[in-house]
């Protein structure tokens, strides 16, 4: 007895069961819970959505054709349309009197219904339930519902034969398959399925002379560089060539092909994994580094320090670090790296950083190296790098902090107390009193900190002055002239007295924080 049916019937033989999805439900109020007729009459909607079901899951595909149209209607609610004169493919959902509303998406095709999306496609091709109101939480219910049909034998076993009893053309969908970039994830996207039908020659022609270069070839069809008058192994060859692409690594593609390349490229989030080389301008980035740094053994171990670099962004804004055209690394700056990663016997994630950030001050400045500082080596790069982080963060806080401090423009006599705001106005302060104001950027922005100027109208006298928040009260933490240089007592005591100003407003409601 199918999972579906065991459920149904359960459901029939009881008045009141523990669905989970009841559990679930956040959108019902504690009154909505333990009202019976609502809990009567959303177990009597779930009754109705899995009697359909289990009647669909008894004859779950039908065919039609039409001329040079192929539809495949799925549990009379979703239909798959195939061209054959067009060669393209359309996807949507079949309302309740049989009508055709076509889906503007990208959408998978090997393993069909994979997530319960398709479930909502369900619900609008249902007659109108008796009394029904409108599903209340339908999110919750469509997530249980599929939960049952993944349990089902007949679902189970028409997703497995799907490319085999019902998909028009199992030929190309495996000959996608093939030319997948992660060969292991049974996905073929709707998108991949019409490239290699409208070009099928090509394809079937690669997939007999050399198939480890079909999803490279995919890949170069999609960003428009292949030469169609060509072979596809010389079309791929000559672009790749005419790239700067060494023989070696050439021959390296010709024998490993995808698999080489997306065991470097390739990460993992959120349980899915991913492919850096989906698109091609980072494949032949990555071919024109391995021109330069080789494929030896060695050299792989050092790539993999170098593929990790958008993954520390080092405090660096993240579009700093987005894309990274390694391709673009100046050969000194590779050979200063190499040279001191092989004086290393162990590659900790501090040498990664470093590796890393000596990468983006070259990608970004691009310094052109004489004698003497190519000879300088590892130590001067890194010196260099650090010192061109330092200045990309104070400018991006210059452009993008903005805070309130607690106490705006005051004046106590002759003295003249301003409160600074900004990235920009710091920058601004620490350039005039030539001090390290622009360091505390970080620390204002987070409202950890407040810094504020303080001059006199006659005597001209300047200073600086910061102050910091532990348990909820403001601590002075310094107060500096032109240079760092120490102030005079009379400064030092305004900046006390101010101390205890702000703590005092704080504390009688006359500010907020």
């Amino acid at each position: 007895m199918s999972e579906v049916r065991a459920v149904y019937r359960v459901e029939n033989a009881q008045n009141h069961i523990d669905i989970p999805v009841l559990d679930h439900l956040n959108t019902f109020s504690v009154k909505q819970y333990s009202d019976h007729r609502f809990r009567k009459q959303l177990l009597a909607h779930i009754d109705y959505l899995l009697i359909e079901l289990d009647g669909r899951l008894n004859s779950i595909v039908r065919t039609k054709k039409e001329g040079d149209l192929i539809t495949l209607e799925v549990f009379g609610c979703t239909y798959y349309r195939f061209n054959r004169s067009q060669r393209h493919i359309r996807v949507g959902r079949i309302d309740r009197v049989g009508n055709y509303h076509e889906k503007d998406a990208v959408f998978e095709l090997f393993r069909p219904l994979s997530t319960s999306y398709w479930l909502w496609f369900f619900r609008e091709s249902l007659s109108p339930f008796p009394g029904k109101q409108e599903y209340v939480g339908w999110g919750e219910i469509e997530e249980w519902l599929y939960s049952v049909l993944l349990k089902d034998s007949r679902f189970i076993s028409f997703r497995a034969q799907w490319h085999r009893q019902h998909f028009p053309y199992p030929e190309i969908l495996l000959l996608c398959q093939r030319a997948h970039w992660l060969r292991d994830e049974q996905i073929v996207d709707s998108n991949i399925f019409e490239m290699v039908w409208k070009n099928l020659d090509q394809f079937r022609l690669l997939d007999n002379e050399n198939s480890n270069l079909l999803s490279l070839y995919l890949l170069a069809m999609r960003a428009e560089v292949i030469d169609f008058e060509l072979e596809p192994t010389q079309a791929l060859k000559r672009h790749l060539r005419s790239a700067g692409v060494s023989r070696k690594v050439w021959r390296h593609l010709l024998q490993d092909g995808v698999e080489w390349i997306a065991s470097d490229l390739e990460f993992e989030w959120s349980g899915y994994r991913y492919l850096i080389a989906s698109y091609w301008s980072v494949i032949q980035e990555y071919l024109l580094l391995r021109t330069v740094i080789g494929v030896s053994p060695l050299e792989d171990v050092f790539f993999q320090c170098l593929r990790n670099a958008p993954r520390y962004h080092l405090e660096i804004p993240t579009e700093l670090t987005s894309p990274l055209p390694l391709n673009s690394v100046s050969p000194a700056i590779l050979r200063i790296i190499s040279a001191h990663y092989i004086s290393l016997t162990e590659i900790t994630e501090t040498d990664v950083q470093k590796i890393t950030l000596i990468v983006l001050w070259d990608l970004h400045l691009h310094p052109i190296l004489d004698r003497h500082q190519r000879r300088a080596g590892w130590r001067w790069a890194l010196k260099q790098a650090q010192i061109w982080r330092q200045k990309r963060l104070d400018q991006y806080a210059c452009d993008h902090y903005h805070w309130r401090n607690s106490i705006g423009v005051i004046h106590w006599g002759r003295y003249h107390i301003e409160p600074l705001e900004s990235g920009k106005a710091l920058l601004a302060e620490a350039i005039e009193m030539k001090n390290c104001l622009l360091t505390f950027a970080e620390r204002c922005q987070m409202g950890r900190y407040q810094l504020y100027r303080v001059h006199h109208c006659d005597d001209g006298i300047f200073a600086n002055m910061g102050f910091y928040i532990e348990e909820g009260i403001w601590a002075l933490d310094d107060i500096k002239g032109p240079r760092n240089n120490p102030v005079g007592l009379k400064l030092l005591g305004i900046a006390q007295y101010f101390e205890k100003f702000i703590n005092q407003q704080l504390s009688c409601g006359c500010l907020e924080g």
